[in-house]
C-alpha cells in the first residue's frame, strides 16, 4: 500500500492507557475522546474517502506530469500529436472532475452539522472521483505503449498506485452508490440537485 503510507503494526503486551483508548464504533459515529474539534467529532465515513483519495489525486497529477515529460521528449508528429493532445486533455480533465468532487468532500466533512444525503454523498463523491482517477492513468498508461509499464517507469508506479488505491473499501463505488442512492430513493434528495 505504497501509494496510502499505511503501515502494519503489530504490538504484543503493549499497555495502553484508558485515557488513550476508545470505542471503534464511538470513532465511527464521530464522539470524539476530550476533544470537541471538528477534525476529531466528523464520523469515520464522512472524512474517510477524503483521507484515501486525496493520494490518489496526487498520483494522477504524478502521472499527467510523468506522461507529459514522456510524449515530450518523443516528439510526435501529425496524427499522432494530435492523439497525444487528446489524451492528455481527456485525463486532464477527469483529474480536474475528481479535484472538484473531493473539494465538496472536504467542505463537507468540515461542516458542523451533515445531512444524511451528504453523509452518503461524501463516500460516493470520493469513490467516484478516484474512478475517474482510475481512468486517467489507464488512458495515459495504454498512450504510453508497453515500454510505460516497465518496472522503475514513473507512469507504471501511478497506474499501480492508483489501481491499489481504488480497490480500498472506502473507496469502493458499488458500496458507496448503494447507500447514496438509497437516500435519493428516500426522497430526501433529488438526483441532480445543485452541488452546496
Amino acid at each position: 500500500m505504497r501509494g496510502t503510507g499505511s503501515k502494519t503494526l503489530v504490538l504484543d503486551d503493549v499497555f495502553v492507557p484508558y485515557h488513550r483508548a476508545f470505542l471503534r464504533e464511538e470513532m465511527q459515529r464521530g464522539h470524539a475522546v476530550n476533544s470537541t474539534a471538528r477534525c476529531h467529532t466528523v464520523p469515520l465515513r464522512i472524512a474517510s474517502g477524503v483521507l484515501f483519495a486525496a493520494p490518489a489525486l496526487g498520483a494522477a497529477r504524478g502521472a499527467l506530469a510523468a506522461w507529459s515529460t514522456r510524449i515530450g521528449r518523443s516528439e510526435p508528429t501529425g496524427g499522432r500529436l494530435a492523439a497525444a493532445e487528446t489524451e492528455l486533455a481527456r485525463a486532464t480533465g477527469d483529474a480536474d472532475a475528481a479535484a472538484l468532487l473531493l473539494e465538496r468532500a472536504a467542505r463537507t466533512a468540515d461542516q458542523e452539522t451533515v445531512t444524511a444525503t451528504e453523509a452518503a454523498r461524501n463516500p460516493m463523491d470520493c469513490a467516484l472521483a478516484v474512478e475517474y482517477l482510475v481512468g486517467a492513468a489507464q488512458r495515459l498508461s495504454r498512450a504510453a505503449g508497453t515500454s510505460g509499464q516497465f518496472i522503475g517507469e514513473p507512469l507504471e508506479r501511478f497506474w499501480r498506485d492508483l489501481h491499489f488505491l481504488a480497490s480500498h473499501a472506502a473507496l469502493r463505488l458499488d458500496t458507496a452508490g448503494v447507500a447514496y442512492g438509497e437516500q435519493l430513493l428516500r426522497g430526501t434528495a433529488s438526483p441532480g440537485a445543485a452541488a452546496t
